[in-house]
């Protein structure tokens, strides 16, 4: 009985971490949009459910809702970091920090890519740079969630930009979830990009 009421005590605060983390987050991300036209509240929504199902905890379901928010936010990214940390704590601001930096090694690594960028020499220093910056495997899940999401919204895409990310995918980051034993995050990656 006791126990029930702690599991219900801890969903009920888990869901009000949530909504406060959501409210946060529309004050920073605004009503921007990403490059594909969706807006962020619904990709960062999208990429909280699937770490959810992963089973993973609230602080990287935060730095999930929050992870791009150093790119849309109105505020400096120094005081940006400095607000999540002050309403999230540190471990988040942590990871949206490594977050942000990640992706910035990975858009200038593959700034002029195209189907001639996918060398084998060029995906393994990549791969290799990725997880060695993340640091931490809480922020490469929070990648991978990110890319699930937007591979399920691919659609929406041009088609030579579609089938990029779909290689991109399968190149980069199913060999990445391979190695780091991510089974189900694996396969999932590898049927939306062949759906692509």
């Amino acid at each position: 009985m006791a126990k029930d009421l702690r599991k219900k005590k801890k969903a009920q605060d888990d869901q009000k971490l949530i909504g406060e983390v959501l409210d946060f987050a529309k004050e920073l991300y605004l009503d921007k949009k990403t490059p594909w036209g969706e807006t962020y509240l619904n990709h960062i929504k999208g990429t909280a459910e699937i770490l959810s199902r992963l089973g993973v905890d609230q602080k990287t379901i935060t730095a999930g809702i929050l992870h791009d928010v150093l790119e849309v936010s109105p505020l400096q990214q120094e005081d940006t970091l400095k607000d999540i940390e002050l309403h999230f704590g540190n471990d988040v601001s942590k990871m949206v920090k490594r977050f942000s930096e990640i992706k910035k090694i990975y858009f200038s690594f593959t700034l002029n890519k195209t189907e001639e960028f996918f060398t084998k020499e060029k995906i393994e220093n990549l791969r290799r740079m990725f997880v060695a910056t993340a640091k931490d495997l809480r922020v490469i899940l929070i990648e991978l969630a990110s890319r699930i999401d937007r591979l399920q919204k691919s659609k929406a895409f041009p088609t030579d930009k579609q089938k990029l990310y779909a290689t991109e995918t399968l190149q980069i980051f199913v060999p990445i979830a391979n190695r780091l034993g991510l089974g189900q995050v694996k396969a999932k990656l590898e049927d939306l990009a062949f759906e692509t």
